[in-house]
């Protein structure tokens, strides 16, 4: 194990259980291949029925977010 990876887990165990359940969130957040959040987060969006107007002005919004959280 390297010395990143134990300082890691030495740290998550300092957290509590609902902070390691939103480290875990994140960690596997950043495992997700690119592009696929994006997609899901408009799909789950249509699926609450927005108006039309209000969906695309949504998926505008993610894809734009989405491209300057890949290119920092």
């Amino acid at each position: 194990m390297s010395a990143v990876e134990q300082e890691i887990l030495a740290a998550i165990r300092l957290l509590n259980l609902e902070q390691q359940q939103r480290v875990l969130e994140f960690v596997q957040e950043l495992s997700t291949p690119p592009g696929e959040p994006v997609s899901e987060l408009i799909q789950h969006a249509r699926e609450i029925a927005f108006p039309q107007k209000d969906l695309e002005e949504m998926a505008r919004i993610i894809e734009k977010e989405f491209e300057q959280s890949v290119n920092a």
